[in-house]
């Protein structure tokens, strides 16, 4: 079974050092602090951006959000940006995750070789943040077998 890495997009101190530290870094280097330009210094601030803003490339099933929307990408290239006030209902069957909004858009992902937990986290992200209707359609034998 593949995992799903989660990336929660709330403030913590991890990021906000990182943050803190990419700022001084481009402000140092391009000598507004301390009169010394210096382009190796502006060059690892903006590695410490890029590294920061380039995690969604390293994982082929990954999951960002924060409380106002979700980005998902699950065996896809891309990824699909939802706003948790826009969805209307959920459904998840044996093979697929539905996601309908309100403007009748509708995402379909593949979950069928993805870990069980990881799959009810999703799930539980989307019904949690969302005034969305839930429909789970997903075989009693697999559901059963799954939470023992």
């Amino acid at each position: 079974m593949k995992k799903i890495h989660f990336e929660n997009l709330s403030w913590n101190w991890t990021r906000i050092t990182f943050l803190v530290l990419a700022l001084l870094c481009l402000l140092v280097g391009h000598g507004l602090i301390l009169n010394y330009e210096n382009g190796l210094i502006t060059s690892l601030g903006f590695l410490i951006l890029i590294i920061m803003l380039s995690k969604r490339f390293w994982y082929k099933n990954y999951v960002e959000y924060n409380k106002l929307g979700i980005v998902i990408k699950l065996n896809l290239i891309t990824d699909k940006t939802i706003k948790f006030n826009e969805i209307d209902k959920i459904t998840i069957n044996d093979d697929n995750l539905i996601v309908e909004l309100e403007s009748e858009r509708k995402f379909e992902f593949k979950i069928m070789d993805l870990d069980e937990s990881d799959i009810n986290k999703l799930l539980r992200i989307l019904v949690e943040n969302s005034k969305s209707k839930f429909t789970d359609s997903r075989t009693e034998k697999n559901t059963i077998a799954n939470n023992a």
